[in-house]
């Protein structure tokens, strides 16, 4: 193996330097592109039909809930 100059060093380190700076450039790249908000895909027809039924499904459990509510209030009431 012949003997390293401080040439050689000099242009290894400045080979290191390139690579690190290069990559440097590139994670700032990839970091900027994952910091970017990721556009939802337009909701289709069919998933809002389903939505509106699991709201309406939603609002009928609610309802049922609080007709309960109600009954054992007045029942309460009645008792006084």
């Amino acid at each position: 193996m012949p003997d390293i100059t401080a040439t050689d060093i000099a242009a290894l380190e400045a080979e290191i330097a390139a690579i690190e700076a290069e990559h440097a450039v590139t994670a700032a790249r990839v970091d900027a592109l994952l910091s970017r908000p990721v556009a939802p895909r337009p909701i289709t027809t069919r998933e809002r039909m389903d939505a509106l039924w699991a709201g309406v499904a939603q609002l009928e459990r609610d309802s049922r809930v609080q007709e309960r509510y109600q009954r054992r209030i007045a029942r309460a009431i009645d008792a006084l």
